[in-house]
């Protein structure tokens, strides 16, 4: 329902019609009229008009016809002289308002369907009609009365709920949005107005199972809705479930070749799946059709971002700069620009970057936390660890990543803990837990009852860590407690500087007959046992550059020794390489949690890994590690130095040159060589 004449348009208006009675001219022109035949229609109500000049009817008619013709102006006048005739009748103030919208005259439209409402309260499109007219306004709580009483004039009325349920999801009124949406939904099943409002309500919400169902009902009746497979595309993609994102974006580029969106996002996500020339492509190609647009700026950002991922530094410097070419105050640029800058290992200048991105946008958070893990690489670790708790400031924008919500305070040292119970939880990685874990027994020392929440597969290892009180599995209800604190935070709670890293090793032990249990599954040799892992976790974000493809590392494993691999996954691209070295022993699932690791750990003579969980195990538990390291590290590996004050058995060995892993595993080779067990 819409600003068009009314529906009994064709038919007389009633009133005075003295002078002229309705004859055969009229009842033809409305025959006509009512045919689609407006040239003759007009015609002879002209005819009827020269007999009879006052004619309240023809006068009417003639206005619909004008409306028609797209003469508003003449309608309007048409409709001004009826009224002067026939002032007591509703539909002509409808009509003339309908008029007067078309005109942009909005406010003597609005007092025209008042009139019209006054005469003859009982006329659903007027009020229709009226609300429409009030929400385009800006009068919002006045379209919803409007709407409102339609429905209670027209129950049935399907539009009229489409309206309402728009304008109260306008308003963020979501509950009653569904509501009327739904209604709709009921009197018109396959109302696709209707379904893609309720997808969007349910987006707004984070509901995206429930906005996926209604995107999927409208696709069935109308599959070339491009813009639906793009918000399917982003519903997918926050359920995680990427490879059907990346097609429904590639169904919106199918249908609209210049939708620039669909490339950047679906650029995005290919990114994620580590299809990187693919990605790079939707980029190009998002920038070819918007080059100049200010929303274009993220997709360049991400070409960017990728480019470093891909180790093309100076084309992604020259990204950046030319975001900065079109709009040089965005903070974001400057952020990525200091992130690129830290990748070849010019920190200083990054740390200047992320400050510039800072002053220019207090909420590019990023830039906060990445200044903390630069200073933390640097070894500044109290202003590091300091900035570091902006990471929950970026976790709100993935609520996902937010820590459960305690109604007890957090701890961050301030408070004494003597008869206080503390619970200490998980965050992020195994490897994060491992390595802060360390903090337990010095806060048992400070009188507090510690219990420590642990992901599954590590609570059997730290059953027996010295000073818990209880260890508990992430999803175990905890007993009561005064205070909490998430376990990267213990750093900043003990005021940690390089001379004071608690390292105080070993503080993770195997239990004795877990060790008796694999020494018998490994059996006996006199060749040196040596503890492998060559990858972590492929989803992690610097996985690219941390692990190292079991066929790079294959000249450093010597018939001379037995080698045991820590991981428990292999990579298709290694287990070809696996078989052929007989002196590698994989046991996959055997290695059930950490506690058998550890186990496995303990009989090693010398653990060579990179910078994953294993690291961070072998280091707790006080074993020889040698430690392969990327040109640009993780924070908590510093730079330069080939020690770490984390962990005192541990040897770095660090790329001279990013993705140098050649010389790096040539110096191994040559220390493995020597080395005496």
């Amino acid at each position: 329902m819409s600003d068009n004449p009314h529906n009994q348009a064709c038919q007389p208006v009633q009133g005075n019609t003295a002078g002229l009675s309705l004859d055969g001219h009229l009842q033809k022109a409305l025959v006509l009229h009512q045919a689609g035949d407006l040239k003759q229609a007009e015609m002879l109500y002209r005819q009827i008009l020269v007999h009879e000049p006052q004619h309240p009817n023809a006068l009417y008619l003639l206005g619909l016809v004008q409306y028609r013709h797209n003469k508003p102006d003449a309608a309007l006048a048409l409709f001004d002289q009826a009224i002067a005739i026939n002032p007591g009748n509703a539909v002509l103030y409808y009509d003339r308002a309908i008029a007067l919208r078309t005109l942009g005259r909005d406010d003597e439209a609005l007092a025209s369907y008042d009139q019209a409402i006054e005469l003859n309260d009982n006329l659903p499109k007027a009020h229709f009609n009226r609300g429409s007219l009030l929400e385009d306004l800006g009068r919002f709580e006045e379209a919803l009365a409007s709407y409102t009483h339609v429905l209670s004039l027209q129950p049935s009325l399907v539009n009229a709920y489409l309206k309402l349920g728009k304008l109260e999801a306008k308003l963020n009124r979501l509950d009653a949005a569904l509501f009327s949406l739904g209604a709709a939904l009921n009197l018109q099943p396959d109302s696709i107005e209707a379904l893609l409002g309720c997808g969007d309500v349910f987006m707004t919400q984070n509901l995206y199972e429930q906005a996926l169902h209604h995107f999927d009902r409208a696709l069935a009746l109308q599959p070339d809705l491009h813009e639906v497979h793009y918000n399917k595309g982003i519903a997918l993609a926050a359920l995680n479930r990427i490879e059907a994102a990346v097609e429904s974006y590639s169904r919106v580029i199918a249908l609209k070749q210049d939708y620039y969106k669909a490339y950047t996002n679906r650029g995005i996500l290919l990114v994620t799946l580590k299809h990187y020339q693919a990605a790079m492509s939707d980029f190009d190609n998002a920038l070819a059709i918007q080059p100049e647009l200010v929303e274009v700026l993220i997709a360049l950002i991400n070409k960017g971002n990728l480019l470093v991922l891909l180790h093309r530094h100076e084309d992604a410097l020259d990204c950046y700069e030319k975001i900065l070419g079109i709009q040089p105050d965005y903070a974001q640029a400057y952020n990525s620009l200091g992130m690129a800058g830290e990748s070849m290992g010019k920190y200083e200048e990054a740390l200047l970057l992320y400050n510039i991105a800072q002053a220019l946008d207090s909420d590019c958070l990023e830039a906060f936390f990445n200044e903390s893990l630069c200073l933390l690489k640097m070894g500044n670790l109290a202003a590091g660890f300091d900035l570091y708790e902006w990471r929950w400031q970026l976790a709100k924008k993935n609520p996902e990543s937010m820590p459960p919500a305690f109604s007890q305070p957090l701890w961050l040292g301030k408070e004494p803990l003597a008869d206080k119970t503390i619970l200490l939880h998980p965050e992020q990685g195994f490897g994060d837990t491992l390595q802060m874990c360390r903090y337990v027994e010095p806060l048992a020392q400070l009188g507090a009852k510690v219990m420590l929440e642990v992901q599954p597969m590590l609570k059997p290892l730290l059953l027996n860590l010295s000073g818990t009180s209880q260890v508990l599995a992430t999803g175990e209800t905890p007993p009561a407690f005064d205070y909490h604190c998430p376990l990267m935070s213990l750093p900043l709670a003990f005021d940690t500087r390089l001379d004071s890293i608690l390292a105080n090793i070993p503080y993770l032990f195997s239990t004795p007959k877990a060790v008796a249990d694999w020494k018998i599954r490994v059996g006996t040799t006199a060749k040196p046992w040596i503890g492998l892992a060559w990858s972590g976790n492929s989803a992690h974000s610097n996985d690219h550059n941390r692990s190292i493809p079991l066929a790079q590392i294959s000249p450093l494993l010597s018939e001379n020794m037995q080698f045991f691999c820590l991981q428990r996954e292999l990579r298709p691209s290694d287990e070809e390489t696996l078989k052929n070295h007989q002196n590698v022993h994989f046991f996959g699932d055997q290695l059930a949690d950490f506690s058998d690791t550890a186990a496995l750990i303990e009989l090693m003579d010398l653990v060579l890994c990179v910078d994953t969980s294993t690291a961070h195990l072998a280091g707790a538990m006080g074993k020889p590690v040698w430690l392969l390291l990327p040109f640009n590290p993780d924070w908590r590996w510093l730079l330069e130095r080939e020690d770490s004050p984390w962990y005192p058995t541990m040897r770095l060995f660090r790329q001279p040159a990013m993705g140098d892993w050649s010389s790096v595993l040539a110096k191994v080779k040559a220390e493995l060589l020597s080395l005496r067990f």
